[in-house]
């Protein structure tokens, strides 16, 4: 469960919140309902009225509108009227994962409001310290050079408006991993995530074999179509669980229930809206900006720099999912990306897994990307102990580590013979 939890996974990505949700995937070679309007609908959180927006642009009927909180929002796509209560930086939640719990729909995104250490610096934005939270020169000595340089202040970790501002500018920008294609291996299977600035998405195997992305919102009423995580569809497709207009492995409306009558209505006319996706390496990634920069240009020179997994003949394109373990962590989800920047810890948190470990920064490079190179004389994987009496488990293609971090919030272990 995301949002206010963080998931950290070689096939998913990390996510903003309170209380992270860090899920490892190992990779090896080949080896619902909606209110009616018939009352007022309930105060919605600034994070949460950020989702709604976002699914109800993928809906045709603008009453939806209505649960954003304003009256004349459903005239105007996109101008809602946000509410000053907000809760605790990242605690509206997102199943972004497979196996995920249920997340809060667009019934139920009522969040009470807390304080915080942030409003300290100014959490809103007529407050005078709001100025000063995104003044660059409050930030000044983190961008010293690394022996001189100071850590993020305290505000940049719990301010509400910080985190809303991460949400626009960073998050939705960017590409955010879904899962690996090894593990969509049949037509009309899915996966599925949610997260607090894109909203549902999933991705699914058509009936030609090809990948499709869409957005999991019901073109009718909102509903999502498929519950978070994995799954295959029904032999008639996706079948929406609030009024049952059922979609093709593709996302294409093959049946509306009684709307045959409906006066201007053609099925045939309405899909689930498509969503931006590529793949990287068996990594399926989804983006929700059309203004933000293809994925192989965010990845930059990757490949160049670490072509035993990621080069022409890398062994990540082959490799297929093999495992996945979820721990749920109390902290924003920088702590945890700046946590894994650096092996200063193992020594100490992980001297019975991992140990000690010497590392160096990777080599001047291009791209939203940064890597940590870990020599060892075997092959890192979390738990050595599983392997006693042997330094690599399953056959080797190099003999090198490197812990690769995708900006902003992904983390992929790269080892002598897996990854995770």
């Amino acid at each position: 469960e995301m949002g206010d939890k963080h998931r950290k996974l070689p096939c998913m990505p990390n996510m903003p919140g309170d209380q992270q949700t860090v899920e490892s995937t190992s990779l090896s070679p080949d080896a619902q309902g909606s209110h009616d309007g018939t009352a007022p609908p309930p105060p919605v959180s600034e994070s949460g009225s950020r989702r709604l927006e976002t699914i109800a642009r993928h809906v045709d009927d603008p009453s939806l509108c209505r649960l954003a909180g304003s009256a004349s929002a459903a005239s105007s796509w996109g101008s809602f009227q946000r509410p000053r209560n907000r809760p605790l930086c990242g605690d509206v939640r997102a199943v972004l994962a497979c196996g995920g719990s249920r997340e809060r729909d667009i019934e139920d995104l009522v969040v009470l409001p807390r304080r915080h250490s942030g409003h300290s610096l100014g959490d809103h934005p007529k407050d005078p310290g709001s100025d000063r939270l995104f003044d660059p020169a409050t930030y000044a000595a983190t961008a010293r050079p690394l022996l001189e340089a100071s850590t993020l202040p305290s505000e940049c970790y719990n301010s509400k408006l910080w985190y809303d501002r991460e949400l626009e500018n960073v998050f939705m920008r960017s590409w955010t991993l879904v899962g690996r294609v090894d593990e969509l291996d049949k037509p009309g299977s899915y996966i599925a995530i949610d997260t607090d600035w894109g909203g549902p998405v999933a991705v699914s195997r058509g009936e030609d074999g090809k990948l499709v992305a869409w957005a999991n919102v019901c073109r009718h009423r909102g509903a999502k179509v498929v519950p978070d995580g994995k799954g295959s569809a029904t032999k008639f497709g996706f079948v929406c669980p609030y009024h049952a207009w059922t979609y093709s492995f593709d996302g294409k409306l093959t049946w509306a229930p009684g709307m045959d009558a409906a006066r201007g209505f053609e099925s045939g006319d309405v899909r689930l809206e498509l969503v931006r996706f590529e793949v990287f390496h068996g990594f399926i990634f989804v983006c929700m900006s059309d203004d933000a920069a293809p994925l192989h240009e965010s990845l930059g020179d990757i490949g160049a720099q670490l072509p035993a997994w990621f080069g022409p003949e890398g062994a990540a394109e082959g490799m297929v999912c093999v495992d996945r373990r979820e721990f749920t962590v109390p902290c924003n989800w920088k702590f945890l990306m700046e946590n894994t920047a650096e092996t200063y810890h193992t020594a100490v948190v992980h001297k019975d897994s991992l140990g000690p470990m010497k590392s160096e920064p990777c080599p001047p490079h291009q791209g939203a990307w940064d890597a940590v190179l870990v020599p060892s004389a075997r092959s890192i994987v979390p738990l050595p102990t599983d392997f006693e009496g042997t330094t690599h488990p399953l056959p080797t293609f190099t003999d090198s580590t490197a812990f690769v971090n995708v900006f902003p919030s992904l983390q992929i272990n790269c080892t002598w013979d897996c990854m995770w």
